[in-house]
């Protein structure tokens, strides 16, 4: 387990993280193999802080999907607000900001999910 560094989200998923109500997030496969190349880079078992908190995030697990397949359990997960009926109708259009034209729902990219637990105890962790 290492401290790989500070991830920042927009504060409404921020707030979301630090409540415990988004527990996974996405990145188009092909976004994230180029990204490697400029060494942001996730493995199971990496901590992260969040930034402008005093919480991080440790990789639980790391899938590959279409983005088609994700289902309603999966858009609570990613921090669906609780007033919308279809998670679908609140995911693709974040999505669609995010990530623009060339990854869009139509296209059905594949992408990486990556699943997390928060924490705020980083000064319990056995020494390395």
């Amino acid at each position: 387990m290492s401290i790989k560094g500070t991830i920042k989200f927009d504060n409404y998923e921020t707030e979301r993280i630090v409540m415990r109500k988004k527990t996974q997030f996405r990145i188009p496969e092909s976004l994230y193999k180029n990204n490697i190349k400029n060494n942001i880079n996730f493995e199971i078992g990496d901590l992260f802080f969040i930034h402008g908190t005093n919480c991080f995030i440790e990789i639980l697990a790391i899938q590959k999907q279409k983005l088609k397949d994700i289902s309603e359990a999966e858009f609570i997960e990613e921090g669906c607000p609780e007033e919308f009926l279809l998670g679908s109708n609140w995911f693709y259009p974040q999505w669609e900001k995010l990530f623009g034209e060339l990854y869009l729902l139509k296209y059905n990219p594949d992408v990486l999910v990556f699943e997390f637990k928060v924490s705020e105890e980083i000064f319990n962790l056995p020494p390395q």
